[in-house]
C-alpha cells in the first residue's frame, strides 16, 4: 500500500510528537527517581535501620534504565549513527587498519564481493 504525502506527513508528526513525549517524560523520570530516593535514603538514615531504602533505589533504578534505552531507541536517527561510527572510528587504536580496509575494499565493495572475486579466479 503506498502512502500519500499527508498520509507520511501525519506519521512524521505522530513520530515527532511521541519522541518529544518520551524526551520530555524521560526528564520527568530522571527528576522523580532522584526526588524519591533521596527523600527514601534520607528517611532511611533518619530511622537508624538497616538499608531498606535499597529495594525501592534498585527497583526505580531498573525502570529508569528501561526508559532509557526506549529513550535512545526512539531517538536514534540516521544522523546519530553516522556521527557515533565517524567518532569510533577516530577513537580506535588500529585507525591505520580500518584505513588500510577501506583503501583496498574501496567504495561499495564489500567483503562478500572480494570472495566472490578471489572464488571466480
Amino acid at each position: 500500500m503506498i502512502q500519500t504525502n499527508d498520509t507520511q506527513d501525519a506519521v512524521r508528526r505522530r513520530l515527532t510528537t511521541s519522541r518529544w513525549l518520551l524526551a520530555r517524560s524521560f526528564r520527568w523520570h530522571v527528576v522523580a527517581f532522584l526526588a524519591v530516593n533521596t527523600a527514601l535514603s534520607l528517611a532511611n538514615v533518619a530511622a537508624g535501620t538497616s538499608w531498606w531504602a535499597f529495594w525501592p533505589l534498585a527497583v526505580t533504578a531498573f525502570l529508569l534504565g528501561f526508559h532509557y534505552l526506549a529513550y535512545k531507541a526512539m531517538t536514534a536517527n540516521e544522523l546519530w549513527a553516522e556521527e557515533r561510527v565517524e567518532e569510533l572510528n577516530l577513537k580506535s587504536y588500529d585507525r591505520s587498519h580500518i584505513e588500510e580496509l577501506k583503501a583496498r575494499l574501496g567504495p561499495g565493495n564489500t567483503g562478500a564481493d572480494r570472495r566472490r572475486l578471489s572464488k571466480s579466479q
